[in-house]
């Protein structure tokens, strides 16, 4: 093990604050973690004991890290969406061949649904919803405005435009 003053210069701290730290922690285990003498340190079987097992902890924790910080390098996971199913048929679906090929470490989980859900109690990572949002504290974005027509036997158009936005030319 060395001298407490090793550990302390190791550390950047005083040989006083590394004692202090170790008596504290000795109290509080109850146990004492290492034999001391003129010559130095020496760790008792607790101490070996608590040494293993922190250095395995401290090495999982490191792995997790390392695991976890590998999701900012590149998508990867279940992505769960949740989309009404005329809109989904239509204007999802078609895209996610698409997607899953940019992005092989996603698996989507598509959920085809009319009706309105708790978005954080099922699990879903994004909703798509056409209409009037609901107030929630969850994040929104408008992803475009909705356009309805109506088309009589003569060909006669009839538009809508449902949005905050001046009208646009309707869709041929």
């Amino acid at each position: 093990m060395g001298s407490l003053s090793g550990v302390a210069t190791e550390r950047g701290m005083k040989v006083s604050t590394v004692s202090r730290q170790i008596s504290r922690l000795e109290d509080t285990l109850g146990v004492a973690l290492f034999n001391r003498t003129t010559r130095g340190l020496h760790l008792t079987e607790a101490g070996h004991e608590l040494q293993a097992r922190a250095s395995r902890i401290l090495s999982d924790v490191e792995d997790a890290c390392v695991m976890v910080t590998s999701y900012s390098s590149a998508p990867r996971g279940i992505l769960h969406l949740n989309v009404p199913c005329t809109f989904g048929r239509r204007h999802v679906m078609p895209h996610l061949a698409e997607f899953v090929a940019s992005y092989p470490e996603i698996q989507v989980d598509v959920c085809l649904n009319d009706a309105t859900v708790d978005l954080i109690e099922s699990g879903t990572d994004i909703a798509i919803r056409i209409g009037a949002l609901v107030d929630s504290t969850l994040i929104a974005k408008r992803l475009a405005g909705h356009f309805s027509y109506a088309r009589s036997k003569s060909g006669l158009l009839v538009e809508k435009w449902r949005a905050d936005k001046p009208r646009r030319s309707r869709p041929t």
